[in-house]
Parts: C-alpha cells; sequence; structure tokens
C-alpha cells in the first residue's frame, strides 16, 4: 500500500512540475516572439518615416515654378503637393498622402489606412495606424494654417500598429510606436524668396 502512494504522489508531483516547465517555455516563447514583433515593428517605423520624409516630402516644390502651386491640399488627414520625385529632368509629379477612411470592421482589426499616392497612382502603403492621422501645417511665421498656399512646414502625427500574442490574455493585443515628424520644405522658401 505504501508503495501505491509512493508512486501516485510521484506521479502527481512529476505532473505539477511538467506543467509548470511546459507554461514557462510557452512564456518564454511568446515572450521572445513578442520581442522580435516589437524590434520589427520599430524597425519597420524607421522605414516607414524615410519613405514619407526622404522620398517624397523632401521633394515637395522641387522643380515647380514659382508662379505655381506647390501645396494643393492641407488638410488634417490629407497632403497633395507637387514636385519632381526623380530628379531634374523627370516632369512634376502630384503626390498625396493620406489617410483613408475603412470601415469599421477593418478599423477594428488593422486600424486606419495611411496611403502615398503618385500621379493618382499608389505607390506606398497601406500602413497600419492605431488612431487617426494628424497633420498640422504652419505659415512662415510658425503660425497653424490650413490655407495651401501658406504652408511652409508641417508636423505629422501618427501610431503604427501591430499586433502580437498575449500571454495574460490568450490573444492577440496591438502593439503601438507613436511617431511625430517635423518637415520643413526647403523648396518652397526657395520658391518664395
Amino acid at each position: 500500500m505504501g508503495v501505491l502512494l509512493d508512486t501516485i504522489g510521484s506521479l502527481v508531483i512529476g505532473s505539477a512540475f511538467l506543467l509548470v516547465m511546459l507554461k514557462a517555455l510557452f512564456t518564454l516563447t511568446s515572450s521572445a516572439h513578442n520581442i522580435n514583433m516589437e524590434y520589427s515593428l520599430q524597425h519597420f517605423s524607421e522605414e516607414v518615416i524615410t519613405i514619407i520624409d526622404s522620398l517624397y516630402l523632401e521633394k515637395a516644390g522641387t522643380g515647380v515654378p514659382a508662379s505655381s502651386d506647390i501645396v494643393l491640399n492641407a488638410t488634417s488627414r490629407n497632403f497633395r503637393f507637387r514636385g519632381k520625385m526623380n530628379g531634374d529632368l523627370s516632369p512634376i509629379d502630384t503626390v498625396e498622402i493620406i489617410q483613408t477612411m475603412a470601415n469599421q470592421d477593418t478599423v477594428d482589426r488593422y486600424g486606419y489606412p495611411l496611403r502615398i499616392y503618385r500621379n493618382g497612382t499608389l505607390e506606398a502603403g497601406p500602413f497600419w495606424l492605431a488612431d487617426t492621422l494628424e497633420i498640422t501645417y504652419f505659415d512662415q511665421n510658425n503660425d497653424t494654417t490650413f490655407s495651401a498656399g501658406s504652408v511652409f512646414s508641417l508636423s505629422m502625427e501618427f501610431t503604427l500598429t501591430y499586433d502580437h500574442y498575449s500571454t495574460e490574455h490568450g490573444h492577440y493585443n496591438q502593439i503601438h510606436i507613436p511617431i511625430i515628424m517635423w518637415r520643413y520644405f526647403n523648396n518652397i522658401y526657395k520658391n518664395e524668396a
């Protein structure tokens, strides 16, 4: 009888130990996955900033005659401007950075889509935002403006998002990377001079 009780006790203790080890392994694996996803989102965020700033915003007004409008639309979720995106020999392009609207199911699952169009053709995106895009425009005196003709700089605020697995809740949650960008349009200043 004592041997049977010892065997049962050993099985219970061994099973409990095995469950603790499996739970620890699962927690470690999901934590490693979450860290990898956060790193990936941070790296992706840097790429998105480079795309928006260096490939598009930096070239606003490049090659546009002083008599022409550079900024065509300046709202809190849409910025449309003109410039030569591929150098001096290319034609003047129209670029639009816009947070397009999505249905509620898409917003609940992925967020808000940010897209970049060049001459009406989708060129980059969608990049998924956790909340709505906020663009604030400033005139030559650094006063806030929404008049397309008086934009000299802008501040763009958005939060990129990505799903990750939550060990506490047993389902996917979103991680967020908030971003604030500022851009002074050198080419607009040059056209005004």
